[in-house]
């Protein structure tokens, strides 16, 4: 099996597991999952998945040098499996077991909304809000679900890339031996 694939399988199904597994805590301590402060924490999560897999990455399949292509590679696989699992079992407990969730969440949007009503004119147009104070009416589990994922793939790829950057390793190019 490709070692991508297999970095991609170790980390990318445990990240996506413990991802929706923080969702599910900060669903039942009684915040909303999509839009509270406790679930902004699986940014931290997802970092520490991202780091801790181009690392092992990196100490078990490269040695003596690493390049930023590799661990790019090793990251962007792990980030979209992470993703797609973490959103696939989003959906299934929304979806299926709580689909009261999406109505709570536009009810929020909308007290939101309302709260901020003239800053956010101020900041924009009247047109503006009220078009996006339609629109919350349009969410959607999938739309829901598709935003996490969408944001979840964003995270990864920065993740990915400062790993990648503190972690390459490179031979290197000056010989300090002192042999004749």
């Amino acid at each position: 099996m490709n070692n991508y694939l297999k970095q991609a399988l170790l980390f990318g199904l445990t990240g996506g597991v413990i991802c929706f597994l923080w969702f599910l805590i900060v669903y039942y301590s009684g915040a909303n999952p999509f839009y509270s402060f406790p679930q902004k924490l699986v940014i931290l999560l997802q970092a520490v998945v991202s780091y801790l897999s181009i690392r092992d990455f990196r100490n078990r399949y490269y040695k003596e040098e690493f390049s930023f292509a590799s661990g790019i590679f090793c990251g962007l696989a792990v980030s979209i499996l992470l993703a797609l699992v973490c959103s696939i079992l989003v959906y299934i407990f929304v979806a299926y077991m709580h689909p009261e969730m999406v109505a709570a969440h536009i009810i929020e949007l909308k007290n939101y909304l309302i709260a901020n009503k003239q800053l956010l004119i101020k900041e924009s147009s009247i047109e503006v809000f009220e078009g996006n104070f339609k629109n919350v009416n349009e969410v959607t589990t999938f739309t829901l679900v598709l935003d996490e994922f969408i944001w979840k793939m964003i995270r990864g790829i920065m993740f990915t890339i400062l790993a990648t950057l503190t972690l390459r390793r490179e031979k290197s190019k000056i010989d300090i031996s002192f042999t004749k």
